[in-house]
């Protein structure tokens, strides 16, 4: 386990229910510029986070708190992630614009 630095505590306990500190991002993958023959844009998105796991180490962290808060929190490793609980496949109603996908998201 690592200790938090002091700014990343900082942003820890500045979360609330309220006032989220989340991270998220959208991408849209359009199947019809993959090459002929490669796995539908999602799966294909999948394969390659899961081969290039041990190298993205932020993401295989959780945060464990110190009991009674008397020191920074710390990051544990976990030994697998279930991408499928990060990596969320949805699909607008078409006719869809920008609009609708920023309100989606």
């Amino acid at each position: 386990m690592r200790r938090l630095t002091g700014l990343e505590s900082i942003f820890v306990s500045a979360e609330t229910p309220t006032n989220l500190f989340h991270v998220g991002a959208v991408a849209v993958l359009d199947p019809s510029t993959a090459p002929a023959g490669s796995p539908p844009p999602h799966e294909a998105l999948m394969q390659v986070i899961e081969e290039r796991m041990h190298l993205l180490t932020p993401f295989r962290r959780r945060l464990v708190k110190v009991p009674g808060g008397l020191d920074h929190p710390r990051w544990a490793e976990e030994g697998t992630v279930d991408l499928r609980q990060h990596v969320i496949r949805a699909a607008l109603p078409q006719p869809a614009g920008m609009s609708e996908l920023v309100e989606a998201a």
